[in-house]
């Protein structure tokens, strides 16, 4: 039965959501939406003897609608007189559920439970899960066959002695780069290490160990930690080619860090910075404890070097002055006074930042503007939110400024990027931030400007450079003099490693040719850039002898000054365009595109650690740990 309030008292006023009492002389005439309920109450509290109408009204037609069901169902069962009933002629039974279900596909559910999901091992125990799964396992064919916490560990530890074979296998004989970091949670020191390769032209991005520090973190124990895990897969110093860091703070002083309950937040935009001095003490202790071949090269992380670049950038006092009264004002933003207001408008809740991170700094002005004309209606009544204009400009400036940074981080975290993309992600960013010639974006350019040197000055990059046909052009003849050396030295670790003779046969008269036009977009302020500095000769060299005719030393220059390419060319794609016709440089573009610009994939595992090492999983032993980890890491690095 239909309320007859709305019809009765009230107009409704669709646009604004809004009914209008019709009764004269209503004190408070306008409700929010048009709820019957609600209508009613207003009636019966502010107008009685419209009340009394209300409750006849609501009788008449409660009776009408009783003798209009009554008629129906008489007529109903008129027409129904001596039928038999249907309750006589069905038979109800038990429903059965028929599923295919092997014992392995438990094992490994339960398996990924516990490592990938990160659930805790007392769940094999709870009895709402134990009603699911007892029935699956009393159906099994098997006799005997129990699903706990005790056996599922041991089936974890073979999975990831599994994992170890596999990815023994995968990198026997081939150059791989390495990544090294520490962290600290539930006071558990940990070293994490993870190793980027090409596979078939595919980057292969795997987890090797999560693995617990027992000791002071010197060099030797630095040695024997790491050469520990390379020696269970298999891996000789020899086939390292480069070793990315990051956070030296972490590992320097891992003893006097205490648990932050704030890491709770930590996602893949976070790091903990360290000053130059402790990156380059920690990338030496890395370096020296493993005692690599001259060939390994330590890589500096692209992404946390970016962050110091915004740290400098912030150092400015007028901008530190004015984030502290912005603050202020997000404080008193997320009190329940404010945020009741902010959900009735429907609006989102102001971000409070982490000091330390300042992508969380600009999360936290970036809403703070989405809000801004709710602090401007309210700022005379509350006084508590007022920006002046001038601050409010310096917000949005500040936000502009910091887009550059900010879409280049979130590139930078991509784990397939080579080095020729991180180039130019870097030139665009720098590029960008001195179109917007603000106070901030001219401060975090200039610093980039001046810590790129500890990036680009590196035999590494100049060969990834080297053997990228998109930015070769930008190298001088002493970074390609370098770049070549470290290619050639490179090449006879490959044959080394691998016991090739360099027999593979290249066709005659092959020609390096672009597969893209190199047209210029007047908006393409980075193709502009390399076009105007493009060194390269406008002649094609000419392939005209076999392989095995040729030292890697020719190759090598007959590929210099090889046509150039659009900076948005998938440079992976040119190369497996070329695997036949270029073997030897092929094998050396995998090796180079392999080295990891960020240390990102690390700080990645080390963030979902907050869901294996929890509260409810204090007690988990070293070995366990790592297992749980190595099931979880390359699981999730295969997604």
């Amino acid at each position: 039965m239909k309320n007859p309030v709305g019809s009765m008292f009230f107009n409704f006023d669709a646009g604004r959501n809004v009914s209008i009492c019709k009764i004269n002389g209503c004190q408070k005439p306008e409700l929010v939406g048009k709820h019957s309920s609600n209508l009613e109450k207003h009636i019966h509290a502010r107008h009685k003897d419209e009340y009394q109408l209300l409750m006849t009204a609501k009788n008449n037609a409660c009776k009408s609608t009783t003798s209009i069901t009554e008629n129906s169902t008489s007529g109903s069962v008129k027409r129904t007189a001596g039928q038999m009933s249907l309750d006589s002629m069905i038979k109800v039974t038990k429903k059965s559920i028929k599923i295919t279900l092997s014992k392995d596909d438990i094992i490994n559910a339960c398996v990924e439970m516990v490592t990938v999901n990160g659930r805790p091992f007392t769940i094999l125990h709870d009895s709402g899960f134990r009603k699911l799964l007892n029935p699956i396992i009393e159906g099994l064919p098997e006799t005997g066959f129990s699903i706990n916490s005790h056996n599922i560990k041991s089936h974890i530890i073979d999975k990831a002695q599994l994992i170890v074979k596999t990815i023994a296998t995968d990198v026997a004989n081939r150059l791989i780069s390495l990544k090294v970091d520490c962290v600290t949670r539930h006071n558990r020191s940990l070293i994490g290490i993870n190793i980027q390769y090409m596979q078939n032209n595919v980057l292969q991005l795997k987890t090797l160990a999560i693995t617990e520090l027992m000791e002071r973190h010197s060099a030797i124990y630095l040695k024997e930690m790491v050469l520990n895990v390379l020696d269970k897969y298999g891996i000789t110093k020899t086939q390292i080619f480069s070793i990315t860091s990051d956070n030296a703070a972490n590992i320097l002083k891992m003893t006097d860090i205490i648990d932050d309950p704030s890491d709770s937040t930590e996602n893949d935009d976070d790091f903990v910075m360290a000053t130059n001095d402790e990156i380059e003490e920690f990338e030496s202790n890395v370096i020296q404890a493993i005692e690599p071949e001259p060939l390994t090269k330590k890589v500096r992380c692209s992404a946390h070097t970016l962050n110091l670049c915004i740290e400098d950038g912030l150092k400015i006092r007028l901008l530190q002055n004015l984030i502290g009264r912005i603050r202020s004002v997000v404080k008193k933003i997320r009190t329940q006074k404010y945020t009741c207001i902010l959900k009735k408008m429907g609006l989102k809740y102001a971000i409070i930042d982490v000091e330390t991170r300042w992508t969380s700094m600009y999360d936290m002005l970036q809403r703070l503007h989405e809000i801004k004309p709710f602090c401007i209606e309210y700022q005379d009544a509350m006084p508590d939110l007022k920006l002046s204009v001038n601050d409010w400009e310096a917000l949005k400036d500040m936000i502009d400024s910091l887009q550059p940074a900010r879409d280049g981080i979130i590139f930078l975290q991509k784990h397939d990027i080579t080095m020729g993309d991180f180039f130019g992600c870097w030139w665009k960013i720098i590029s960008k931030l001195k179109k917007k010639n603000t106070a901030l974006s001219n401060s975090i350019a200039k610093s980039m400007e001046k810590r790129q040197k500890a990036l680009f000055e590196n035999p590494i990059f100049s060969s990834a450079l080297f053997m990228d046909p998109r930015f070769q052009c930008l190298l001088n003849d002493t970074s390609k003099i370098e770049a070549k050396d470290h290619l050639q030295k490179t090449w006879k670790i490959i044959e080394q490693l691998t016991g090739n003779e360099n027999e593979a046969n290249i066709n005659n008269a092959q020609y390096f040719d672009a597969h893209e036009e190199n047209v210029m977009d007047p908006d393409d302020d980075l193709e502009s850039f390399i076009q105007s500095s493009s060194q390269n000769s406008a002649n094609n060299m000419l392939m005209n002898m076999n392989s095995s005719q040729r030292s890697i030393a020719i190759l090598l220059e007959e590929y210099d000054n090889t046509p150039r390419l659009h900076h948005s060319t998938d440079i992976k794609n040119y190369w497996s365009e070329h695997h036949e016709s270029m073997p030897e440089l092929y094998k050396l573009s995998q090796v180079v595109m392999a080295v990891p610009c960020t240390q990102v994939s690390v700080e990645r595992s080390f963030s979902g650690l907050k869901f294996i090492l929890s509260d409810l999983r204090t007690s988990l032993s070293p070995d366990l740990l790592e297992s749980i980890m190595i099931i979880r890491g390359n699981n999730l690095s295969n997604k």
